[in-house]
């Protein structure tokens, strides 16, 4: 009766024993459970900058594109009225030193 008592005492300590090893690996899996959500929630928060992100790129890639043939543009008429310029600098000054 004695040895009954004490392996009923024994496994009395083991089911707590394993009680609180079950109850701990639970709260495991439940903190992992809350870091895999933080981590997918952060993710998607990264997506959508990286969206974002790109959008703003494409944006700013199309002004300065812009930008380029605008200054394209006004150098071709600043040229052109620099050739004119030289050219009709060149028909008046023709007549007033003529070449033997």
């Amino acid at each position: 009766m004695k040895s009954l008592v004490k392996d009923l005492a024994k496994l009395l300590q083991e089911k707590r024993s394993a009680t609180e090893r079950v109850n701990a690996a639970k709260r495991q899996v439940h903190l992992a459970q809350l870091r895999v959500d933080g981590l997918t929630r952060e993710r998607a928060d990264y997506e959508n900058l990286y969206a974002r992100a790109r959008d703003d790129a494409a944006l700013l890639r199309r002004t300065a594109l812009t930008m380029i043939a605008a200054t394209r543009r006004y150098g071709d008429v600043f040229l052109e009225s620099q050739v004119r310029a030289a050219r009709a600098v060149e028909i008046y000054t023709c007549g007033i030193n003529p070449q033997p």
